[in-house]
């Protein structure tokens, strides 16, 4: 939250990229002196809006939200500049073994890197909750400052767009699939060595795997290559990412978590 207007509605700015379409009418949650409360996206009634207005896009910078206050002298009592402002989402299964929640992206390479830390013995390893990916990986640039690692995997989600309203050539990867290895994004240009060892690595311990066909976005390897470390990005396929209601599929996230142990057991028997 960046503003308060003389009415009381709070001004946002986002961190990442969000599409404003989505927040429409949306009620997002905000961190304040008084604790969690809610608030709502202020949206004109759309009775009450001209057909050309109805086909606008919004932009964050005329994004508004109604906390229930009436001035801004109220609404600075409650609320500081610079609170957190997040969606009101619950997590919920669905459909063929479906996940939908918020932050899907990356609370799913988070809960990987959990089960390999209670499950993985047969050789330490450092394990690395980095933050601030989507605003110029400066998570990972002060973790590098610290470990000085032989080889990296990034464990990320990754848009899927296997969609009906997106054309073939536009699908980056599939739900169902398995675990997605990228080869290049618009960060990093993949060891190629690591690439092809996730591969045999997949064929050998009977599991589905898929190339991320898009080169677009990019991640913390960004940071990670560019100090001369071999790394690799395996990713989970997630519908809808930056919303409050991402999708992935709980086969390619168990698949995802046996690859990645798997790479790390052949590594540790000194395969590549």
């Amino acid at each position: 939250m960046n503003n308060i207007t003389e009415n009381g509605l709070l001004s946002l700015a986002t961190v990442g990229c969000i599409d404003a379409n989505i927040l429409a009418g949306k009620s997002l949650v905000i961190k304040t002196k008084r604790g969690t409360i809610f608030g709502v996206v202020e949206t004109p009634p759309i009775h009450l809006q001209s057909a050309e207005k109805r086909c606008e896009n919004l932009q964050i910078k005329d994004i508004k939200l109604n906390i229930g206050c009436n001035s801004k002298k109220e609404a600075a009592e409650i609320v500081n500049l610079g609170a957190i402002v997040c969606f009101h989402a619950n997590f919920n299964q669905f459909g063929d073994n479906l996940l939908i929640s918020k932050a899907l992206d990356d609370r799913i390479g988070c809960a990987i890197l959990i089960e390999l830390l209670k499950t993985f013995t047969k050789f330490d390893f450092c394990a690395a909750f980095t933050t601030m990916e989507e605003t110029g990986n400066s998570g990972v640039k002060a973790t590098l400052n610290r470990i000085k690692p032989d080889f990296a995997i990034v464990l990320e989600s990754t848009t899927a767009a296997d969609t009906p309203l997106t054309t073939p050539e536009n699908t980056v990867c599939c739900l169902g699939h398995g675990p997605v290895i990228s080869f290049m994004d618009k960060g990093t240009i993949y060891n190629r060595e690591m690439v092809d060892f996730a591969f045999s690595t997949a064929q050998m311990a009977g599991l589905k795997i898929q190339y991320k066909r898009g080169i677009s976005g990019t991640n913390d390897a960004k940071v990670i290559h560019t100090s001369r470390v071999k790394t690799l990005a395996v990713s989970v396929a997630t519908r809808y990412s930056h919303s409050s209601a991402s999708v992935a599929s709980q086969e390619d996230i168990e698949q995802t978590f046996k690859l990645v142990k798997a790479i790390l057991e052949r590594l540790c028997e000194g395969r590549i």
